[in-house]
């Protein structure tokens, strides 16, 4: 599960005050799911001054690869 993977990069404090985690419930909200280009899940979407720089789909990829994305962009 990649909730707890999720919970625990949150909470870490070399992303506090660069990185903001947001989580969408696409089944409550596909208005924005659509607007974002979401088609699979979990997509882990990465914005920089508002526009799209990266992202990641699937529980198995975000797993392996979740840290070192978010890292790379909290710079």
């Amino acid at each position: 599960m990649i909730a707890p993977i999720y919970f625990d990069l949150s909470e870490l404090e070399e992303f506090e005050s660069k990185v903001i985690f947001l989580k969408v419930n696409v089944s409550d909200h596909p208005d924005v799911a659509s607007y974002y280009g979401v088609d699979g899940w979990p997509t882990f979407q990465l914005f920089r001054n508002e526009l799209l720089v990266d992202s990641i789909v699937g529980g198995q990829a975000a797993k392996a690869g979740l840290y070192p994305l978010v890292a790379k962009h909290a710079q």
